[in-house]
């Protein structure tokens, strides 16, 4: 449930009160995954470590936390931050595991 919030939330889509009606319902699932995928060239992917190894080492600071979401359900108004830097490094070692996985599987 918490996935659907952070695509709703960052689609700005505001479902409360609402009613929804899906015409041709059996693309949605195909059509859901397709806006969720992207192919992604080596070029495409040394920018993005460039900029997570940026972000990476960067200090922490009040400035520069972040929300992360966390596990708190839909009601509550709680929420879990965290430093941009962390979130770099996390993201950064995971990039360079599907990097070496994909390397592999050539």
């Amino acid at each position: 449930e918490q996935d659907q919030t952070g695509i709703r939330e960052a689609l700005g889509i505001e479902l409360d009160n609402s009613v929804v009606i899906l015409d041709e319902a059996h693309n949605v699932e195909s059509t859901l995954r397709e806006a969720g995928s992207g192919k992604f060239g080596e070029f495409e992917l040394c920018e993005l470590i460039v900029m997570l190894n940026e972000n990476a080492i960067t200090e922490r600071s009040t400035s520069n936390m972040m929300d992360v979401g966390g596990e708190a359900g839909l009601l509550s108004t709680e929420s879990e931050t965290a430093y941009l830097c962390d979130v770099a490094h996390t993201l950064l070692l995971f990039v360079e595991k599907v990097i070496t996985k994909l390397k592999t599987a050539r």
